[in-house]
Protein backbone atom coordinates (compact mmCIF):
# COMPACT_ATOMS: atom_id res chain seq x y z
CA UNK A 1 0.00 0.00 0.00
CA UNK A 2 1.67 2.72 -1.07
CA UNK A 3 0.19 5.65 1.17
CA UNK A 4 1.73 3.45 3.73
CA UNK A 5 4.98 3.79 2.34
CA UNK A 6 4.40 7.34 1.68
CA UNK A 7 3.40 8.51 4.75
CA UNK A 8 6.23 6.90 7.05
CA UNK A 9 8.51 8.85 3.81
CA UNK A 10 7.15 12.22 4.48
CA UNK A 11 6.78 11.72 8.64
CA UNK A 12 10.40 10.88 8.58
CA UNK A 13 11.39 13.91 6.17
CA UNK A 14 10.03 16.09 8.66
CA UNK A 15 12.29 14.26 11.41
CA UNK A 16 8.32 13.79 13.19
CA UNK A 17 8.11 10.18 15.72
CA UNK A 18 4.73 8.82 14.72
CA UNK A 19 3.57 10.54 18.49
CA UNK A 20 4.74 13.99 17.73
CA UNK A 21 2.75 13.36 14.09
CA UNK A 22 -0.27 11.81 15.72
CA UNK A 23 -0.23 15.14 18.47
CA UNK A 24 0.14 17.50 15.47
CA UNK A 25 -3.07 16.25 13.28
CA UNK A 26 -5.31 15.15 15.53
CA UNK A 27 -4.80 12.02 15.18
CA UNK A 28 -3.28 8.67 18.12
CA UNK A 29 0.24 7.06 17.52
CA UNK A 30 -1.39 3.75 17.18
CA UNK A 31 -3.67 4.82 14.15
CA UNK A 32 -0.32 6.60 12.70
CA UNK A 33 1.70 3.21 13.08
CA UNK A 34 -1.71 1.52 11.44
CA UNK A 35 -1.32 3.56 8.82
CA UNK A 36 2.63 3.46 7.93
CA UNK A 37 1.90 -0.54 8.28
CA UNK A 38 -0.79 -0.72 6.08
CA UNK A 39 -3.40 -2.20 8.76
CA UNK A 40 -5.45 0.64 8.73
CA UNK A 41 -6.76 2.92 5.77
CA UNK A 42 -6.86 6.78 6.37
CA UNK A 43 -10.59 7.43 5.44
CA UNK A 44 -10.51 10.71 3.10
CA UNK A 45 -10.75 13.56 5.45
CA UNK A 46 -7.89 12.01 6.55
CA UNK A 47 -6.31 11.78 3.24
CA UNK A 48 -6.76 15.24 3.01
CA UNK A 49 -5.54 16.57 6.53
CA UNK A 50 -1.98 14.30 5.67
CA UNK A 51 -1.69 15.55 2.68
CA UNK A 52 -2.25 19.32 3.69
CA UNK A 53 -0.25 18.61 6.52
CA UNK A 54 2.74 17.82 4.57
CA UNK A 55 2.12 19.85 1.51
CA UNK A 56 1.67 17.52 -0.88
CA UNK A 57 -0.92 16.68 -3.22
CA UNK A 58 -3.82 13.66 -2.22
CA UNK A 59 -2.68 11.69 -5.56
CA UNK A 60 1.23 11.52 -4.57
CA UNK A 61 -0.18 10.45 -0.73
CA UNK A 62 -2.09 7.61 -2.16
CA UNK A 63 0.87 6.50 -5.04
CA UNK A 64 -1.36 7.59 -7.89
CA UNK A 65 2.04 10.27 -9.06
CA UNK A 66 5.67 10.82 -8.30
CA UNK A 67 4.45 14.66 -8.24
CA UNK A 68 4.06 16.07 -4.95
CA UNK A 69 2.84 19.38 -5.74
CA UNK A 70 -1.05 20.70 -5.13
CA UNK A 71 -0.32 24.04 -6.66
CA UNK A 72 -1.19 25.89 -3.44
CA UNK A 73 2.53 25.04 -1.98
CA UNK A 74 3.47 28.30 -0.32
CA UNK A 75 0.29 29.36 1.15
CA UNK A 76 -0.72 26.01 2.06
CA UNK A 77 2.84 25.75 3.84
CA UNK A 78 2.60 29.08 6.01
CA UNK A 79 -1.07 28.01 7.26
CA UNK A 80 -0.83 24.52 7.63
CA UNK A 81 2.43 26.17 9.78
CA UNK A 82 0.67 28.37 12.34
CA UNK A 83 0.09 26.22 15.42
CA UNK A 84 -3.63 27.81 15.82
CA UNK A 85 -4.73 26.93 12.58
CA UNK A 86 -3.27 23.13 13.10
CA UNK A 87 -5.17 23.47 16.58
CA UNK A 88 -8.15 24.80 14.75
CA UNK A 89 -8.12 22.43 12.46
CA UNK A 90 -7.87 19.08 14.97
CA UNK A 91 -10.73 20.75 16.45
CA UNK A 92 -12.87 21.06 13.29
CA UNK A 93 -12.71 16.97 13.09
CA UNK A 94 -15.02 17.22 15.46
CA UNK A 95 -17.76 19.79 14.59
CA UNK A 96 -21.48 18.65 13.52
CA UNK A 97 -21.51 18.83 9.61
CA UNK A 98 -23.78 22.36 10.15
CA UNK A 99 -20.95 23.81 11.96
CA UNK A 100 -18.22 22.58 9.96
CA UNK A 101 -20.45 24.12 6.96
CA UNK A 102 -20.44 27.27 9.06
CA UNK A 103 -16.40 27.42 9.38
CA UNK A 104 -16.13 27.02 5.91
CA UNK A 105 -17.80 29.81 4.76
CA UNK A 106 -16.24 32.36 7.05
CA UNK A 107 -12.93 30.80 6.00
CA UNK A 108 -13.79 31.76 2.29
CA UNK A 109 -15.22 34.94 3.03
CA UNK A 110 -12.18 35.71 4.95
CA UNK A 111 -9.98 34.57 2.06
CA UNK A 112 -12.15 36.14 -0.49
CA UNK A 113 -11.37 39.64 1.73
CA UNK A 114 -7.81 38.65 1.20
CA UNK A 115 -7.93 38.73 -2.44
CA UNK A 116 -9.72 41.39 -2.87
CA UNK A 117 -7.12 43.97 -0.17
CA UNK A 118 -4.07 42.17 -2.10
CA UNK A 119 -5.71 43.10 -5.38
CA UNK A 120 -6.18 46.39 -4.14
CA UNK A 121 -2.48 46.91 -2.73
CA UNK A 122 -1.32 45.54 -5.82
CA UNK A 123 -3.46 48.61 -7.83
CA UNK A 124 -1.96 51.18 -5.42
Amino acid sequence: MMYAKRLKELREEKGLTQEALGELVGLTKANISKYESGKLEPNIDTINYLANYFNVSTDYLLGRTDNRTTGMEKNNGEIMGDPQIRALARASRNLSPEKKELLKRIAESMIEEAIKDEENDKQN
